[in-house]
């Protein structure tokens, strides 16, 4: 029960890329951040009150250091980690994108040992090793490509930029969000584990993280003078694919946490890990045409996958 509900939570996760990808065909300017994570919300609010009105409340309170950690958890990974995400996404594609974020539990490890004084085992340190050295080579070949001008890049994007160029600019930028947002994440992991302590409600814990980063983003477009805008357009371009991404997001995130009461955190974690190597085969499914998908890419996610195997079962 527990290994398929981690299964189904590492499925939610890639297909939500793949929707995310899409929707981001429909709107040219919108990386599907605010509705997206609205839905979330909506659907962890929704599944709340139904846990609530069978079971009842958390049999333990609702401590301020616990919510303060929720909320954290929130900013690191539902507002500052998608926005990267999404950014990352729409540069370099959802297969690279998964397999980068999946780097989250080595910059956990790195930020449980440098704040928490937690200690790197052995094995710790060669699963960090494995997936450092994985997407190294990625990168390396990934930066060569950019740089072989193909047929659809051979012409200026502007009086200054050549074809050759943008591909490389774009793929650089897309990286470093991607990698960004895996940093954000693993923060985000830290305060959620601390956010649990002495409490037993994670769905109520989800529910203050992303409504915490739905607050954050709505007072962001407020300050910059395009929340009116942002509100508007989403309501006359309704990408739907924006909407099942959130839904997906927010079953990912549910199915992880009720896989936590069935098998141990390890055996959940690792399943949960091959979400590069499913969004691989999603991608060649169904955005065949937009992004290609490599042999070496392909090999790149099933390191990383053995790489976090490494770390989770080395602690």
């Amino acid at each position: 029960m527990g290994v398929g509900l981690a299964f189904i939570s590492a499925l939610a996760f890639s297909s939500n890329y793949i929707f995310i990808q899409n929707g981001m065909k429909r709107s040219k300017k919108d990386n599907g951040e605010f509705l997206s994570l609205f839905t979330m919300v909506i659907l962890i609010a929704v599944l709340e009150l139904l846990r609530i009105a069978i079971y009842g409340g958390p049999r333990m309170p609702l401590a301020l250091e616990n919510f303060v950690y929720f909320a954290l958890a929130g900013i690191f990974t539902a507002f500052v980690g998608r926005i990267l995400l999404f950014a990352g996404i729409r540069r370099i594609g959802s297969s690279r994108v998964a397999a980068l974020k999946n780097t989250a539990p080595v910059f956990t490890v790195i930020i449980a040992v440098l704040l928490l004084g937690e200690r790197i085992s052995f094995w710790g340190g060669v699963g960090m090793a494995v997936i450092f050295a994985a997407l190294f080579l990625q990168a390396l070949h990934d930066f060569h490509q950019s740089k072989l001008p193909r047929a659809d890049e051979t012409k200026p994007t502007s009086p200054q930029d050549s074809g050759q160029k943008a591909p490389q600019s774009k793929l650089r930028s897309g990286l470093l969000l991607s990698f960004s947002a895996a940093l954000f994440i693993g923060l985000g992991q830290i305060s959620r584990k601390q956010g649990m302590v002495d409490f037993d409600d994670p769905i109520l814990g989800s529910l203050i993280g992303s409504s915490v980063a739905l607050l954050l983003f709505l007072l962001m477009k407020s300050v910059n003078g395009s929340l009116k805008e942002t509100i508007l357009s989403n309501l006359r371009h309704f990408n739907t694919h924006f909407v099942v991404a959130g839904m997906l997001t927010g079953i990912a995130q549910i199915s992880f946490f009720a896989a936590l009461l069935y098998t141990n955190v390890s055996y959940a974690s690792v399943v949960a890990a091959m979400e590069p190597i499913i969004t691989v085969f999603l991608v060649k499914l169904f955005l065949r045409r937009e992004e290609k998908v490599t042999l070496r890419m392909g090999a790149t996610a099933v390191t990383i996958f053995l790489g976090t195997f490494i770390i989770i079962f080395g602690k």
